[in-house]
Protein backbone atom coordinates (compact mmCIF):
# COMPACT_ATOMS: atom_id res chain seq x y z
CA UNK A 1 0.00 0.00 0.00
CA UNK A 2 3.25 2.70 0.77
CA UNK A 3 4.62 1.45 -2.45
CA UNK A 4 7.69 0.70 -0.43
CA UNK A 5 9.24 -2.85 -1.08
CA UNK A 6 9.97 -4.43 2.47
CA UNK A 7 12.28 -7.79 2.51
CA UNK A 8 10.82 -10.34 4.07
CA UNK A 9 13.77 -12.89 5.05
CA UNK A 10 12.07 -14.49 8.12
CA UNK A 11 10.67 -17.79 6.09
CA UNK A 12 13.45 -19.68 5.04
CA UNK A 13 11.77 -21.37 2.34
CA UNK A 14 14.51 -24.28 1.04
CA UNK A 15 12.16 -25.86 -1.47
CA UNK A 16 10.01 -23.86 -3.62
CA UNK A 17 7.03 -21.42 -2.68
CA UNK A 18 3.90 -23.47 -4.08
CA UNK A 19 1.51 -20.43 -3.12
CA UNK A 20 1.21 -17.50 -1.89
CA UNK A 21 -1.98 -15.22 -0.24
CA UNK A 22 -2.43 -11.93 0.81
CA UNK A 23 -5.38 -9.58 2.52
CA UNK A 24 -6.53 -6.71 -0.10
CA UNK A 25 -5.27 -4.05 2.67
CA UNK A 26 -1.88 -5.76 3.01
CA UNK A 27 -1.72 -6.60 6.93
CA UNK A 28 -1.27 -10.35 6.63
CA UNK A 29 0.22 -12.33 3.95
CA UNK A 30 0.78 -16.12 4.01
CA UNK A 31 3.09 -18.79 2.45
CA UNK A 32 3.73 -22.82 2.15
CA UNK A 33 6.20 -24.25 0.01
CA UNK A 34 7.39 -27.46 -0.85
CA UNK A 35 8.74 -28.74 2.31
CA UNK A 36 5.69 -28.55 4.06
CA UNK A 37 6.37 -25.30 5.82
CA UNK A 38 3.54 -22.19 6.36
CA UNK A 39 4.45 -18.49 7.24
CA UNK A 40 2.31 -16.21 8.26
CA UNK A 41 3.59 -12.27 8.47
CA UNK A 42 0.96 -9.54 9.93
CA UNK A 43 1.73 -6.16 9.71
CA UNK A 44 1.00 -3.01 11.58
CA UNK A 45 2.54 -0.06 10.64
CA UNK A 46 5.95 -0.58 11.50
CA UNK A 47 5.30 -3.39 13.55
CA UNK A 48 5.88 -6.92 11.99
CA UNK A 49 4.84 -10.31 13.66
CA UNK A 50 6.35 -13.43 12.04
CA UNK A 51 4.68 -17.19 12.76
CA UNK A 52 6.10 -20.66 10.87
CA UNK A 53 3.45 -23.48 11.32
CA UNK A 54 4.14 -26.75 10.73
CA UNK A 55 1.42 -28.53 9.65
CA UNK A 56 2.41 -32.18 9.89
CA UNK A 57 1.18 -32.58 6.16
CA UNK A 58 2.12 -31.21 2.70
CA UNK A 59 0.39 -28.11 2.05
CA UNK A 60 -0.60 -27.63 -2.03
CA UNK A 61 -2.21 -23.87 -1.15
CA UNK A 62 -2.88 -21.37 1.43
CA UNK A 63 -6.01 -18.67 1.28
CA UNK A 64 -6.51 -15.75 3.49
CA UNK A 65 -9.78 -14.63 4.10
CA UNK A 66 -11.01 -11.25 3.17
CA UNK A 67 -10.92 -10.01 6.26
CA UNK A 68 -7.54 -11.78 7.55
CA UNK A 69 -9.03 -13.69 10.40
CA UNK A 70 -9.24 -17.27 8.99
CA UNK A 71 -6.89 -18.94 6.60
CA UNK A 72 -7.61 -22.24 4.44
CA UNK A 73 -4.83 -25.05 3.67
CA UNK A 74 -5.17 -27.90 1.41
CA UNK A 75 -2.67 -30.62 1.34
CA UNK A 76 -1.90 -33.59 -0.92
CA UNK A 77 -1.51 -37.00 0.26
CA UNK A 78 2.00 -38.25 0.86
CA UNK A 79 1.88 -42.74 1.05
CA UNK A 80 5.61 -42.74 2.29
CA UNK A 81 4.82 -40.36 5.36
CA UNK A 82 1.39 -42.40 5.88
CA UNK A 83 -0.08 -38.43 5.07
CA UNK A 84 -3.55 -37.90 3.69
CA UNK A 85 -5.32 -35.54 1.61
CA UNK A 86 -7.03 -32.45 3.83
CA UNK A 87 -7.95 -28.99 4.17
CA UNK A 88 -6.88 -27.30 7.47
CA UNK A 89 -8.77 -24.01 8.86
CA UNK A 90 -6.45 -21.80 11.36
CA UNK A 91 -6.99 -18.90 13.26
CA UNK A 92 -4.73 -15.85 11.96
CA UNK A 93 -5.93 -13.40 14.79
CA UNK A 94 -4.53 -15.73 17.25
CA UNK A 95 0.01 -15.81 17.70
CA UNK A 96 0.72 -17.88 16.36
CA UNK A 97 -2.03 -19.12 13.96
CA UNK A 98 -4.11 -21.35 15.49
CA UNK A 99 -5.31 -24.68 13.62
CA UNK A 100 -9.09 -24.80 14.01
CA UNK A 101 -9.97 -27.88 12.57
CA UNK A 102 -9.26 -30.31 9.66
CA UNK A 103 -11.30 -32.62 7.35
CA UNK A 104 -9.74 -35.71 5.54
CA UNK A 105 -10.48 -35.37 1.71
CA UNK A 106 -10.97 -38.31 -0.61
CA UNK A 107 -8.19 -36.95 -3.32
CA UNK A 108 -5.13 -34.49 -3.30
CA UNK A 109 -6.21 -30.64 -2.92
CA UNK A 110 -5.20 -28.88 -5.91
CA UNK A 111 -6.44 -25.16 -5.18
CA UNK A 112 -8.91 -23.49 -3.11
CA UNK A 113 -10.72 -20.21 -1.49
CA UNK A 114 -12.22 -19.69 1.52
CA UNK A 115 -15.34 -17.72 1.71
CA UNK A 116 -15.53 -16.34 5.28
CA UNK A 117 -19.20 -14.54 4.38
CA UNK A 118 -20.75 -17.75 3.63
CA UNK A 119 -18.19 -19.59 6.07
CA UNK A 120 -17.20 -21.92 3.34
CA UNK A 121 -13.93 -23.40 1.91
CA UNK A 122 -14.04 -24.01 -1.81
CA UNK A 123 -11.31 -26.59 -2.96
CA UNK A 124 -10.72 -28.33 -6.23
CA UNK A 125 -9.46 -31.81 -5.81
CA UNK A 126 -9.35 -34.95 -8.76
CA UNK A 127 -12.17 -34.49 -10.84
CA UNK A 128 -14.32 -32.02 -8.94
CA UNK A 129 -14.84 -28.87 -6.83
CA UNK A 130 -16.26 -29.50 -3.39
CA UNK A 131 -17.58 -26.86 -1.43
CA UNK A 132 -17.30 -27.71 2.80
CA UNK A 133 -19.16 -25.50 5.58
CA UNK A 134 -17.98 -24.79 8.34
CA UNK A 135 -19.48 -23.06 11.76
CA UNK A 136 -18.89 -19.70 13.60
CA UNK A 137 -16.23 -21.38 15.56
CA UNK A 138 -14.29 -22.38 12.34
CA UNK A 139 -15.13 -26.36 12.91
CA UNK A 140 -15.96 -28.17 9.35
CA UNK A 141 -19.47 -29.57 9.57
CA UNK A 142 -19.81 -33.17 9.15
CA UNK A 143 -22.53 -32.90 6.25
CA UNK A 144 -21.22 -34.06 2.98
CA UNK A 145 -19.61 -31.29 0.82
CA UNK A 146 -21.70 -30.09 -2.06
CA UNK A 147 -20.04 -30.70 -5.65
CA UNK A 148 -20.08 -28.72 -8.32
CA UNK A 149 -19.81 -29.90 -11.94
CA UNK A 150 -16.39 -28.88 -13.78
CA UNK A 151 -16.11 -29.03 -17.60
CA UNK A 152 -12.82 -30.36 -17.52
CA UNK A 153 -11.12 -33.42 -15.88
CA UNK A 154 -9.09 -34.01 -14.47
CA UNK A 155 -8.59 -30.93 -12.94
CA UNK A 156 -4.61 -29.78 -12.58
CA UNK A 157 -4.97 -26.08 -11.70
CA UNK A 158 -8.21 -23.66 -10.44
CA UNK A 159 -8.24 -20.14 -10.53
CA UNK A 160 -10.86 -18.63 -8.16
CA UNK A 161 -12.03 -14.63 -8.34
CA UNK A 162 -14.46 -13.12 -6.43
CA UNK A 163 -17.59 -10.65 -8.50
CA UNK A 164 -19.77 -8.96 -6.49
CA UNK A 165 -20.02 -12.15 -3.92
CA UNK A 166 -19.93 -15.02 -6.08
CA UNK A 167 -17.31 -16.42 -7.61
CA UNK A 168 -15.57 -16.97 -11.26
CA UNK A 169 -13.79 -20.04 -11.44
CA UNK A 170 -11.30 -21.01 -14.26
CA UNK A 171 -10.01 -24.77 -14.81
CA UNK A 172 -6.62 -26.16 -16.38
CA UNK A 173 -6.21 -29.57 -17.60
CA UNK A 174 -4.07 -29.76 -20.23
CA UNK A 175 -0.28 -28.53 -19.84
CA UNK A 176 0.63 -25.93 -22.31
CA UNK A 177 3.92 -27.69 -23.39
CA UNK A 178 5.79 -24.84 -21.16
CA UNK A 179 5.33 -26.70 -17.91
CA UNK A 180 2.45 -24.59 -17.20
CA UNK A 181 -1.71 -25.29 -17.51
CA UNK A 182 -3.78 -23.40 -19.84
CA UNK A 183 -6.87 -21.90 -17.79
CA UNK A 184 -10.24 -22.47 -19.49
Amino acid sequence: RTGQSVLISDMDHVRHVRSLSATDDGRVLASCDWNGSIGVWKFNGDEKSFSKIDPKALPVFVDLSDDGKRMLVGTESFPDENLKSQILLYDVESTPPRRLSQRVVPQDVRAGVIDQDHRQAIVAQGVHVEVYTYDAEGKFLKEDPKYLTVPVQPVRHVAFAKDNGSYKIAFGWKGDGKGGTKLE
